[in-house]
């Protein structure tokens, strides 16, 4: 008997401990007009073992009934109690990333927040009818717009999904680095910024809300105004891979080797320029003016025609010499010209 009882309680056991391995279970509804996936708890208890991935949970029940299916807008709603990470980028269906630009919670009793990761764009959380929200994580991506809405919209009902609601609201271990354009809380009980740091907050509205606090240990209360309630009580540090991957440090690296390569070029050519006035100086390559050139060309043919000799005279003797000399006479004088002149001249000296 002992031992039956024993066999049958290891074996809820094991039991439940299957169930809580498979995580919460959750039914999913797809709008495809307005590219949103509505998912709502499921199950006797309703709740989360732990913390897990809001990811892997619908992706789980999407790779059993959807096939090729895109949404922008992701809602988690009716849940007893809820912790869950948040990866924006690690929603992926059939290796196709999903681009969520809209965050929903709703009628959710305790919910726990952590924000692990988030991508560029604008980014909307909407969180509704929560009784306890915690808020942690990180938004570190500058270049991302993100806005949240925290509101209880049930008038007269004390009680979210039978449990009294309380609306509290915490920031714990929040550091937002993006730019949050707006922070609207309504109507909640109280509101408390622990170990916090927001560099970029716009705009917020605090609307019909009772207390707000600041502080762990030993809460301080503080009037429930941006200036004194949202205060960076934490310092936000990026990691080594976030400082790399952020467009300004890439844009400033390609901008640093542009300017080296524009230095060396500029220093090969004062260098040389440099180098070249050097030699000039020195008389290297010696350089002879154009005009120079020319009156020496000429100077040179004036002078080789002013006493140039034929070489054949100065090679003949004076017998030679005489003997051309008479040809020439009795040639020039056999000319026509020559002739009647000679006449002309004859008959002169008869006269």
């Amino acid at each position: 008997m002992d031992s039956s009882v024993l066999i049958v309680s290891l074996v809820s056991i094991i039991i439940a401990f299957l169930s809580l391995s498979e995580g919460i279970e959750v039914d999913c509804s797809y709008y495809s007009r307005r590219n949103r996936l509505a998912c709502r708890c499921t199950g006797p208890d309703r709740s989360t073992s732990g913390y897990e991935d809001l990811s892997s949970i619908v992706n789980r029940f999407l790779h059993e009934r959807f096939r090729n299916i895109i949404f922008r807008h992701i809602e988690l709603s009716q849940c007893a109690k809820a912790n869950v990470y948040l990866d924006l980028r690690a929603f992926v269906i059939d290796d196709r990333p999903q681009n969520i630009t809209d965050i929903s919670f709703n009628q959710i009793n305790d919910l726990n927040l952590i924000i692990q990761d988030i991508d560029y764009g604008s980014k909307r959380f909407v969180f509704e009818n929560i009784g306890y929200l915690n808020i942690g994580g990180s938004l570190l991506n500058r270049q991302t717009r993100v806005a949240m809405y925290i509101r209880n919209t049930i008038n007269g009902n004390q009680y979210i999904n039978n449990v009294e609601r309380r609306g509290d609201v915490v920031f714990q271990d929040f550091l937002a680095a993006s730019h949050l354009t707006l922070i609207n809380i309504q109507n909640q009980k109280s509101v408390t910024v622990i170990d916090s740091a927001f560099e970029n907050l716009n705009e917020v509205d605090l609307i019909r809300t009772g207390n707000c606090f600041v502080g762990s240990e030993q809460s301080e209360s503080v009037p429930c105004t941006k200036r004194d309630l949202f205060v960076s009580t934490a310092v936000i540090g990026a990691t080594w891979e976030q400082i790399v991957q952020h467009p300004l440090f890439i844009g400033g690296i390609v901008f640093a080797l542009l300017a080296l390569l524009l230095g060396i070029c500029a220093c090969c050519y004062f260098c040389r320029n440099k180098k070249k006035r050097e030699m000039e100086l020195v008389g290297y390559p010696p350089t002879t003016p154009s005009s120079n050139v020319s009156s020496r060309q000429s100077t040179t043919k004036r002078s080789n025609l002013a006493y140039h000799v034929p070489t054949p005279i100065l090679s003949q003797t004076p017998r030679e010499s005489s003997r051309r000399h008479a040809s020439t006479t009795m040639e020039s004088k056999k000319s026509p010209q020559n002739c009647a002149n000679y006449y002309k001249h004859s008959h002169t000296r008869t006269r």
